[in-house]
């Protein structure tokens, strides 16, 4: 498993600079920008998910738009990434991610 924790606007890229999307699942984070509240999801194209939600196409996001990313990980393994997004939405996975993002939602809010 190759874990990279990255900044809300990195992505990561193979040394040629080549996006490693095509090869990597994601874990995200959304801060919703009308009430704040944070949606954690999991995805191969985040970029794509959050146009997704920004568009009203997902039910949990639909009336928190718009929704910005403030925070992804990237898995090579699938069951990997399930793992850690049922790790965040649970109520310790919660306290832990809040604590590690704390500045950035409070640059945010």
């Amino acid at each position: 498993m190759v874990l990279y924790v990255l900044a809300k606007d990195e992505r990561p890229a193979d040394s040629a600079g080549c996006p490693l999307q095509n090869y990597m699942i994601f874990v995200y984070i959304l801060i919703s920008l009308k009430d704040f509240t944070l949606y954690t999801g999991i995805a191969s194209d985040v970029d794509k998910r959050l146009d997704y939600h920004n568009r009203g196409l997902n039910q949990s996001t639909k009336y928190k738009r718009p929704l910005k990313l403030i925070y992804f990980e990237a898995y090579t393994n699938k069951k990997d990434a399930y793992l850690r997004e049922r790790f965040l939405k649970s109520g310790r996975g919660r306290e832990v991610i809040k604590k590690q993002i704390a500045n950035t939602i409070a640059g945010i809010i």
